[in-house]
């Protein structure tokens, strides 16, 4: 499934994933919705890992889009997230701005901003409530290896 990525006019921190090239099935609350163009998702560190993640194309198939807001966690816990160079398809994202909780088994492990690891989620957030109460989670798309 070919997913496309919106953000809201009105709210700038929330982003739309659907596989209506159209967007028409996002939700009106944050309407109106703009493209986010596959040049600035090429270089986004954040959305970047997410438009190929296997939980994504779940939420999309089974309630027609997934909505994620980029922003600090209100209670001061942050969601880091981290890019496996082992496995190109895992992203990890952890409490820990160093990523040093992150499996062993993806390492090394490299902040997807560049050289700072970056807060991304905030509380209400799926990704960030699991980060909370695991440490950690992972996304994984394409089971694919770099060697």
């Amino acid at each position: 499934m070919r997913l496309s990525l919106f953000r809201s006019v009105n709210d700038p921190r929330e982003f739309g994933f659907t596989a209506d090239a159209a967007g028409n099935n996002l939700p009106a609350d944050y309407a109106p919705w703009e493209r986010f163009d596959d040049a600035a998702l090429a270089v986004d560190g954040i959305l970047a890992p997410l438009m190929s993640s296997e939980h994504v194309a779940q939420v999309v198939q089974r309630d027609g889009f997934y909505i994620m807001l980029i922003a600090a966690v209100a209670d001061d816990t942050k969601t880091y997230i981290f890019a496996s160079e082992t496995h190109t398809a895992v992203s990890g994202f952890t409490s820990d701005p160093a990523g040093d909780n992150l499996p062993a088994d993806y390492a090394p492990w490299r902040p997807v901003s560049g050289r700072r690891a970056k807060p991304i989620a905030r509380k209400t957030d799926a990704i960030a409530e699991v980060v909370k109460r695991d440490g950690f989670f992972l996304l994984s798309g394409k089971t694919t290896r770099n060697r």
